[in-house]
């Protein structure tokens, strides 16, 4: 599951589509409320989490819907030769090196789960969902700096007449 993750924002570089990023940033929302969920073994925050980026993402997917033309996006066979390689390698390199966001969580939470005060230790902030915590930063900067691709086009539909 992060390797998909880190393939998506890999694949973010090379979009100039607002439709597709949009595509990308709903398949991250998902990944990312799964990852949330596993971990936590509880579904409540990441459900709440999805029902407001989507939420978000619908009105801005509503709003760039408006400004576009139709036009068919066309695919750069050359970008997606390259982008489909980095993956590839990406993905052999961490099967190599055996990266797993899990093995290093694990044990933590295996102790903690044999505590008798499971429910009160699981908080927000700790140690064990630090890199949830992580991803969910990087997900939102992301967000920020499409959109502000989106708006600064001097030709784009947001450009100032």
């Amino acid at each position: 599951m992060m390797t998909m993750y880190l393939s998506m924002n890999l694949l973010l570089l090379f979009i100039s589509s607002p439709l597709m990023i949009m595509m990308i940033l709903i398949i991250q929302t998902i990944m990312l409320s799964l990852m949330i969920g596993i971990i936590n073994k509880n579904f409540w925050f990441s459900y709440i989490l999805f029902l407001i980026i989507i939420g978000g993402l619908m009105v801005l997917f509503l709003y760039m819907i408006s400004l576009i033309s139709n036009n068919l996006y066309k695919f750069n066979l050359i970008k997606m030769n390259m982008i489909i390689l980095s993956i590839l390698i990406l993905n052999i390199w961490l099967y190599i090196k055996n990266f797993n966001i899990m093995t290093d969580i694990k044990p933590m939470l295996m102790q903690m789960i044999e505590t008798p005060y499971y429910a009160s230790l699981m908080k927000m902030y700790n140690t064990y969902t630090l890199m949830i915590m992580i991803l969910i930063m990087n997900y939102l900067f992301f967000a920020l700096i499409i959109t502000t691709k989106i708006i600064n086009l001097p030709y784009g539909p947001l450009r100032s007449y």
